[in-house]
């Protein structure tokens, strides 16, 4: 289940941003601490007790967000950033989101060599975030178009900000396929800073919501609306979104991660995304991938994943490290052993596969110090380039 707040009513009143310029743009969410004349719902009245219930939290300006900043700014320094506006304001909640800085951390046309440190680094957030006692809700970063690769890369940092959301159940707001649409991606003249609606932040009706603030205060808002009712007023689940908006229809998630009942990854509901640590797992059938040209070391535990595609894709695989050393291995069919290996990394494959069916195998890297097991997270999802 969802992690509980904390157990102060005075918390339970109150949200706190944690986050680089988009958490940082005063647009965000100000106007629902504003005059009711500069609000419209647009007949969403059910959100109306979410913004008495946080009201204060809207307009205030957050110690733990800074323009340009990446997921590891938050922790940095003592107090840093996050134990100021904590102790500051005592929120129950935070809005978390980063990813436009990290993305570029290792140059503009580098974005996947910064993958591997955004991953670190917001799971060391999110994990600090919540030993404090406090839910985060994970935000996706949208469309981003302000440099040559960036559109292409964004779905690989959202796919962790996804999986880490799913393995703390913690809630996620998708912004991407919501902004995707618009026109733009929803972006000022820079490609990159969201835009607003001329008539206010806080119009959302459908012309307010040609824009991506104002899409993205939307969204807030319900996450916020759904915190309330399911943690504050322990209302039951049943009905809760009736009158909010509706969620997406979920996966649920078979198999157990062993060669003989791999995790199932459906390819017609790309993105597949999983964190786990390889410690927690006890097979060890691969030492050594010969069918990848490969002489590492792999003799720590595994985890299989069956990756079935009816039709051609070009798909992205990655599995980052956040702690230990794992390596990444791509066979052709349903094997249970080093048999046909289409391709390995120790971090990130990037490629066109035939329609049929794959296995995927995250195995731990052995050296002279023993087996580097930990935690890691794997996307897998369709990508154009």
């Amino acid at each position: 289940g969802m992690a509980a707040p904390p157990a102060s009513s005075a918390q339970t009143s109150r949200f706190s941003r944690v986050g680089d310029s988009f958490g940082a743009n005063p647009a965000w969410l100000a106007c629902f601490d504003g005059p009711a004349s500069s609000i419209d719902l647009d007949g969403r009245d059910a959100l109306d007790a979410a913004i008495t219930h946080f009201s204060g939290s809207y307009a205030r300006m957050s110690q733990a967000t800074a323009v340009g900043v990446t997921a590891a700014w938050p922790l940095a320094g003592a107090p840093s950033p996050l134990d100021a506006e904590l102790a500051s304001h005592t929120p129950a909640f935070v809005l978390l989101g980063y990813g436009a800085n990290d993305m570029v951390q290792q140059g503009t046309s580098n974005h996947a060599a910064s993958l591997p440190a955004y991953a670190k680094n917001m799971a060391t957030l999110v994990d600090d975030v919540l030993a404090r006692g406090v839910v985060p809700v994970l935000f996706t970063t949208p469309p981003l178009a302000f440099t040559a690769t960036s559109l292409h890369w964004v779905p690989s940092f959202n796919a962790v900000v996804r999986a880490i959301a799913e393995s703390r159940a913690v809630p996620l707001v998708d912004m991407y396929p919501r902004v995707l649409t618009l026109p733009n991606y929803g972006a000022s003249g820079d490609m990159l800073h969201a835009n607003v609606f001329s008539g206010g932040a806080c119009v959302l009706t459908d012309v307010g919501l040609s824009r991506r603030t104002n899409v993205r205060n939307l969204l807030a808002l319900q996450a916020l609306a759904r915190l309330k009712r399911a943690l504050i007023d322990t209302a039951s689940d049943a009905g809760l979104d009736n009158d909010i908006g509706a969620l997406p229809p979920g996966t649920l998630r078979t198999g157990a991660g062993t060669a003989a009942a791999p995790y199932v990854i459906d390819g017609s509901t790309l993105p597949f995304t999983d964190a786990r640590s390889t410690a927690d797992s006890t097979e060890r059938r691969v030492a050594r991938y010969d069918s990848c040209g490969s002489t590492s070391n792999e003799g720590g535990p595994e985890v299989w994943y069956r990756l079935q595609l009816a039709a051609a894709t070009r798909v992205r695989v990655f599995a980052q490290s956040v702690s230990g050393d794992m390596d990444i291995h791509v066979l052709r069919g349903a094997v249970t052993t080093d048999t046909d290996c289409v391709a390995r990394n120790d971090k990130l494959l990037d490629g066109e596969l035939a329609a049929g069916t794959y296995t995927i195998v995250v195995d731990t890297y052995v050296n002279a110090s023993g087996e580097r097991v930990g935690h890691y997270v794997l996307g897998v999802h369709a990508c154009a380039a």
